[in-house]
């Protein structure tokens, strides 16, 4: 009939969910989205809920800084 189902679309994340110290990409059928720092010590992680693409900003653990999508300790 045309219409939309959306129990049929599926979401998919590389990094397998809220994991702050890798950076991964989130893919639904029709939104792509990739983990990126929203400041030197917070990250903006998107993980799958059912087959919605959802995040959530994530401080940084003392001794880490946010650096190219992820939590990394700084040396």
């Amino acid at each position: 009939n045309g219409a939309c189902n959306p129990t049929n679309l599926t979401c998919n994340d590389n990094d397998g969910g809220i994991v702050p110290l890798t950076k991964g990409t989130t893919i639904n059928e029709t939104i792509i989205r990739t983990d990126y720092c929203s400041n030197s010590s917070r990250v903006t992680e998107y993980y799958c809920s059912d087959s919605f693409v959802l995040n959530r900003r994530i401080d940084c653990l003392q001794g880490q800084i946010c650096s190219k999508g992820a939590c990394v300790v700084t040396s």
